[in-house]
């Protein structure tokens, strides 16, 4: 049982296994995603699945070959430079505390972030990921010929979950070199899955010699793969700091680099994101925590600053903060402690305007002697938009309860009066799930509560139905899917509570971020009344307030007549609606209602203005009226049902 929780088999066995969980103590719970929202964008450019006969066209790269992935707070897709082919996912989210910002993470779901295949058994472990670099020249430069007197090692730091999911004993990560004149793969190394302990969060380093002359070739090329479920977001393994380079021994295990290992946080003191509305100088956070490391044995004196732009690149200041300490090495001393450093004051105030913005905070780390400058700078976004949000926008495992009527809410506090619009909400994505098994039922209600002074009233301002939750299988990057309100909430300044109400008792799955953590603004009530969260992380509900219009998060059909066919009354409705068509030149045969998500709710014979529509069905919320003929279709007139 403990291994049907953390994999799934089926999508339809994931629903039943929720199902069946209801049978058990009522609880908050994680469990694995059965998609990537941040490679969910098929159009984006990723590398194609070259074959290694196709190589002869590229260039081979000169040593030394290093690969930290410190881009992956700004492309989940390996570099092409170094890869021709990768179906893993370049992330700061699934490691723990990693040799430099960024890592590849090994899992079930394919380069565009769908399982490999869903319905396969969760006992068996199948191929999944692979990352194959472009070929490297071990032969022949203009200054120098190969030979296995060269003492080329190839060495890398592995790590078993991380904040992921542990890869089981029949699950493995291994590393294969290519022999281009024979055409093969040789297998170099593996590793067989297991669950670390707690203790057991390090990586862990591996370095291989190169000792056969089949190798000293100028297409020489070696990739990493796993095997393990192909189910899903799961047996992750992460991969950090790969290097191949000659005269190296065996004891050259030591790096001398300074370079962060996480992105800084928020310079927000709440939240990472909220309304440029909302904003207000004392929105701003005392200090930023930096997480920095030394690679190195010795400690090293390090240099430390920021500069922030606004959204166009123009510099607002420069060298906000500037710090100076020393560092000591990581495996000993742990990140950096040092207060200038570590937790430096950010002594300064965006500037306080209506317009939805954000801006860049550069920061840089720097050492003399340093010999990998590519992880010393990163970019920082901090947006000031139209929500509130507490995750960073990336989601390491599902969040759910498991009881009939489960409600979750998180705090937002408004300092000026302002309209809730909508409700951005991530929803584990991969299939149309509520067209499968019990899920067809799952309905929620987004919901608003006042404040108690320790959690959510009984005092509810909102209830307002989202129909059934929106797992999208087209594509989004970074984009979560919109719920309108059906009639925006003016609320006055003060502290609230926003989130859901499930009304089945089939758990939703919200994207949970496990590295930002605020589950001291997340309460729960699975019946008992509410309660603070106890697990640590953020949950994917972005509030959205404003009253400009605001996208739906699909595209609306284009109507083939644009202008105004007919007239809709009452409006807002509750049971049934009257359609007067004012062009009698067009002969309208049925009635179309379409939901705000673009799903398809009703369909039925047009009659006339003089028939009544019956919408009772209909849950409260937006919709889009259509009349269709033969030839054509009108534009939409919106509906609102509110009861």
């Amino acid at each position: 049982m403990k291994h049907m929780n953390r994999h799934i088999n089926t999508f339809i066995i994931l629903i039943a296994s929720w199902v069946f969980s209801l049978t058990g103590n009522a609880q908050e719970q994680l469990r694995p995603l059965s998609g990537n929202i941040q490679l969910q964008h098929i159009k984006r450019d990723v590398p194609a699945n070259n074959s290694i006969k196709k190589v002869q066209t590229v260039t081979p790269l000169d040593l030394p070959f290093f690969e930290d992935f410190s881009y992956a707070y700004k492309n989940p897709y390996p570099k092409s430079k170094y890869w021709k082919d990768s179906s893993v996912y370049v992330n700061t989210g699934f490691p723990i505390a990693p040799p430099s910002l960024g890592v590849a993470t090994f899992d079930g779901l394919n380069k565009y972030g769908y399982p490999y295949n869903p319905s396969a058994s969760s006992t068996v472990s199948g191929s999944a990921d692979t990352l194959t670099s472009q070929p490297i020249n071990l032969q022949l430069t203009t200054t120098h010929s190969y030979t296995l007197f060269d003492s080329l090692r190839f060495s890398f730091f592995y790590q078993a979950r991380g904040q992921g999911d542990p890869p089981e004993s029949g699950d493995s990560l291994c590393l294969d070199f290519f022999k281009p004149n024979q055409k093969t793969w040789v297998n170099v190394w593996g590793r067989k899955g297991y669950n670390p302990s707690g203790s057991d969060t390090l990586f862990h380093f591996v370095m291989i010699a190169i000792n056969d002359t089949a190798y000293l070739d100028s297409l020489f090329t070696f990739r990493f793969r796993n095997k393990g479920s192909q189910t899903g977001s799961l047996d992750h393994w992460n991969l950090d700091y790969v290097y191949l380079n000659k005269n190296r021994n065996m004891s050259d295990t030591i790096f001398d680099d300074i370079a962060f290992g996480m992105m800084p946080s928020s310079y927000l003191k709440n939240y990472s994101a909220m309304p440029s509305k909302q904003f207000q100088p004392t929105e701003m956070a005392t200090n930023v925590h930096n997480w920095i490391r030394n690679n190195n044995s010795t400690f090293k004196n390090v240099n430390y600053w920021d500069t922030i732009y606004t959204k166009n690149d123009v510099m607002l200041i420069a060298s906000n903060i500037t710090a100076s300490d020393n560092c000591y090495p990581f495996p000993s001393a742990g990140w950096l402690q040092s207060s200038g450093l570590a937790y430096p004051s950010i002594g300064y105030t965006f500037p306080v305007g209506p317009d939805t913005t954000f801006y860049k905070i550069r920061h840089i780390v720097h050492n003399a002697t340093d010999i990998e400058r590519r992880n010393d700078t990163i970019t920082q976004i901090q947006r000031l938009s139209n929500y509130y949000a507490y995750d960073d926008c990336s989601a390491e495992v599902g969040y759910y309860l498991n009881a009939y009527g489960a409600r979750f809410a998180q705090r937002f506090t408004l300092n000026v009066q302002d309209t809730l619009q909508a409700l951005d909400i991530y929803f584990d994505p991969v299939l149309n799930v509520p067209t499968i098994g019990n899920l067809a039922l799952t309905t929620a209600f987004m919901c608003v509560w006042t404040d108690s002074g320790n959690g959510p009233s009984t005092n509810r301002l909102l209830k307002d139905s989202i129909g059934t939750p929106v797992y999208l299988k087209e594509s989004y990057y970074n984009v979560m899917p919109r719920f309108a309100l059906s009639s925006p909430l003016v609320m006055s300044p003060g502290t609230y509570y926003i989130g859901l109400q499930q009304v089945t008792n089939t758990g939703l799955n919200i994207g949970f971020d496990k590295n930002t953590d605020h589950h001291d603004v997340l309460y729960y009530d699975i019946g008992n009344g509410w309660t603070q969260s106890a697990i640590k992380g953020s949950v994917m509900v972005h509030p959205v307030f404003g009253r400009h219009d605001y996208a739906t998060g699909i595209e609306e059909k284009k109507p083939i007549t644009t202008r105004k066919a007919f007239d809709l009354y009452p409006n807002p409705a509750q049971n049934e609606i009257y359609i007067s068509c004012s062009h009698q030149h067009v002969s309208y045969t049925e009635v179309e209602v379409v939901s705000s998500l673009g799903q398809n709710i009703l369909k039925q014979p047009y009659h006339g203005s003089s028939e009544a529509i019956d919408v009772s069905g209909l849950e409260s919320g937006i919709y889009f009226i259509y009349l269709t003929s033969s030839d054509s279709k009108s534009a939409p007139e919106k509906l609102i049902i509110s009861r």
